[in-house]
């Protein structure tokens, strides 16, 4: 059993790395900017991904998931295909087989967007 530890150790320690998490977000707000006035939210790429991305794209877009084409987890990526990001996502036909994004987040998305989705 002892010869076991080491692994069960180095499996728990990459488990408890792991930082996606398919569970839903409350609201938009819970991400805003610390720095921003109180009650404003910060339209960024970080409070996207925190917002949009993760909970409802990373199960699939992401190089620790399913690296389904395009990876969505970076911003470059993501702003190189923000058409489409924002064509599948309006139209509820991503993500796929899976509930469609609620229309809080899709309606941040599409601020985001609308600003010139900024970094």
């Amino acid at each position: 059993m002892q010869e076991f530890i080491p692994l069960i150790v180095a499996c728990s320690l990459v488990l408890a790395g792991c930082n996606y998490s398919l569970e839903k977000k409350n609201s938009p707000a819970a991400a805003a900017d610390l720095n921003a006035p109180a009650g404003q939210v910060v339209l960024n790429f970080d409070l996207m991904e925190k917002q949009v991305f993760a909970p409802h794209c990373f199960e699939c877009h992401s190089l620790a998931r399913r690296n389904i084409s395009p990876n969505l987890e970076t911003f470059d990526n993501v702003k190189s295909n923000l058409s489409r990001i924002e064509s599948a996502v309006s139209t509820d036909f991503m993500p796929l087989d899976r509930p469609a994004v609620p229309a809080p987040q899709k309606q941040l998305l599409a601020q985001w967007i609308a600003l010139g989705a900024p970094q």
